[in-house]
């Protein structure tokens, strides 16, 4: 009765940001696209449980139906030491800069990591991203932002990324700047990242704009290449070449990670109220791509 007690503590004593937690499984697994291990699997069931029910991922963390499936899934937690294991655990996310109402997130998120050794498994496995010129702290934001970065295929998969950017002469800084800020990279498959530095190099951004690109917009890394494309085709009906396309991907990646409905249009309805007409749009446009990325009310108004 103690271990359950403790365990719902553990779990659910920040129970408000459900909804959080699950938009961050439903990220994580529409981003995974390479085999997976063992771990990885048995927390895609435990999510697919949760899933089947009224509400679906969005009751993820919520301290009913995720406490019932969490067990279910993972029986074994019942038989773990509250004393020498549970307890530590704790301690050592804390200490590599997980906030104490954060641990949850990333048992909940990844429930096998109850299970490792400290020393045997997750400072093993914290040391392979070394590489990374991470540090603890470094780790500690990781882990929050994609806790399978534990498991044992992602850890596979990040060797290949290494690999793969190296062999593409894009520098080793921006790679690991990309993958610390965005570590989702790592459960992307060789074959889609790189469909999309082919897609990059089709608007002219070689190995060192790629780079730049990466470092400022990882995320583009997880865009399809038809996501991608649609952009180009929007810059392209406002009367912009592929070459000026090409040069505004360099210095504003960012646009291409912004929706086009939400985003674009309504810039661009803007800079036509404020009387550019739709001649002078190229020209404004490649001279200050920025401002497809200002908002509206708190920096082009005022100006």
């Amino acid at each position: 009765m103690l271990m359950v007690k403790y365990m719902k503590e553990m779990f659910f004593s920040n129970s408000d940001d459900e909804g959080h937690i699950g938009k961050k499984a439903r990220q994580m697994m529409t981003h995974l696209s390479i085999s997976i291990d063992e771990d990885v699997q048995q927390t895609l069931s435990f999510f697919e449980k949760i899933e089947a029910r009224r509400g679906g991922l969005d009751m993820l963390g919520s301290q009913d139906p995720t406490f019932r499936y969490l067990i279910e899934s993972f029986p074994r937690l019942l038989l773990l030491s509250l004393e020498s294991h549970m307890k530590p655990m704790m301690e050592f996310l804390e200490d590599i800069g997980v906030p104490r109402g954060c641990t949850r997130n990333i048992l909940i998120l990844f429930p096998p990591i109850i299970f490792y050794d400290i020393e045997k498994d997750i400072k093993l496995r914290i040391h392979a991203f070394g590489k990374l010129g991470a540090g603890n702290k470094d780790i500690g934001r990781m882990l929050l932002k994609y806790p399978w970065i534990l498991s044992r295929g992602i850890q596979k998969n990040y060797g290949e990324i290494i690999s793969f950017f190296d062999i593409e002469k894009v520098p080793k800084a921006s790679v690991d700047l990309a993958i610390k800020s965005w570590p989702l990279i790592l459960g992307s498959s060789i074959s889609k990242l790189k469909a999309m530095v082919e897609q990059f190099g089709e608007l002219g951004v070689g190995t060192k704009k790629l780079g730049q690109v990466m470092a400022t917009s990882p995320q583009l890394l997880l865009r399809k290449p038809q996501e991608i494309q649609q952009v180009v085709v929007f810059l392209k009906d406002l009367g912009l070449d592929e070459e000026t396309i090409g040069r505004v991907l360099g210095r504003c990646p960012e646009i291409f990670a912004a929706s086009i409905e939400k985003t674009l249009k309504k810039k661009l309805d803007f800079l036509t109220t404020i009387g550019v007409s739709k001649s002078h749009l190229p020209r404004v446009i490649r001279k200050y791509p920025e401002l497809f990325l200002y908002d509206v009310n708190r920096t082009l108004l005022p100006r």
